[in-house]
């Protein structure tokens, strides 16, 4: 039975392929990381390994050749989702900010032999602030979000089959900072819809407004659903959708022989 997540669409922000992840994830298992107690409860609970009950860690009679890829996507995702990009990136700065404060001491006190590794935690949280590095894979990687530049999105489908298998299949990129009517991008044909749906469902529940009208907010409704008003005399609306109008230059010229801009006038040619 497919998930009820089957042919949702999400927005979650774009980042490159972090080199050696899958490998490294491949290979993750308790034998080979004992320390990570998490992989112990996955390995224990769907590969039938014999535990110790004082710390619940494995000992043997494992399913052989065990691994992460061999779980269901509704247990884990190989793939690096966006909360696994964002500590990854968390860990990058933290490290880089170390570092730089750990230059920064001994430039200022060249002691020999000196234990810095007793420096305090206060002291990195203005190398935190600061930082702007980029990561492995030439993302930024900027904490103060003051100076971060406007994130691209991914939109992703989220597939889900019967054996349990689900799949995240990129189809479209959202980019908040490029130029109007460029910010979208998606593959409608890639989208697999859920179960019911015939048609591609609707974001509105108001059709668009016509030329010559423009859109009015409805109290205690949704921001999709919308109002149409007929534009102000001397004002045009020449777009479908549009929330904005104009001052009709055109219609002013034919009735006044002037067409006024901003707070003065100026005769037609």
């Amino acid at each position: 039975m497919l998930e009820l997540s089957h042919g949702a669409l999400t927005f979650s922000p774009h980042h490159g392929e972090i080199a050696g992840f899958t490998n490294f994830v491949q290979e993750a298992t308790p034998f080979k990381y004992p320390e990570d107690i998490f992989l112990h409860f996955l390995w224990i609970e769907h590969f039938s390994c014999t535990t110790l009950h004082s710390d619940c860690r494995i000992t043997e009679n494992c399913l052989p050749n065990a691994s992460l890829e061999m779980l269901p996507g509704s247990i884990f995702k190989m793939a690096m989702t966006e909360e696994s990009y964002n500590v990854y990136n968390a860990v990058y700065a933290v490290a880089h900010s170390l570092h730089e404060m750990t230059l920064s001491l001994v430039q200022v006190q060249p002691q020999a032999n000196k234990d810095w590794s007793m420096s305090f935690p206060w002291q990195l949280h203005p190398f935190l602030k600061n930082i702007q590095v980029k990561n492995s894979v030439g993302d930024d990687v900027v904490l103060d979000w003051k100076r971060k530049k406007d994130t691209e999105f991914d939109i992703t489908n989220i597939w889900n089959f019967p054996t349990g298998l689900s799949l995240l299949v990129k189809v479209g990129t959202f980019a908040p900072s490029a130029p109007k009517g460029e910010q979208l991008s998606i593959s409608e044909y890639m989208i697999n819809w859920p179960i019911g749906f015939t048609e591609i469902p609707r974001s509105v529940c108001t059709e668009s407004c016509s030329p010559g009208f423009r859109k009015v907010v409805l109290e205690s409704k949704p921001a999709c659903c919308f109002g149409c008003t007929p534009c102000p005399d001397n004002e045009i609306s020449n777009e479908t959708g549009e929330g904005q109008v104009v001052f009709n230059t055109i219609y002013a010229c034919k009735t006044t022989g002037y067409t006024k801009k901003l707070s003065s006038c100026e005769e037609c040619e």
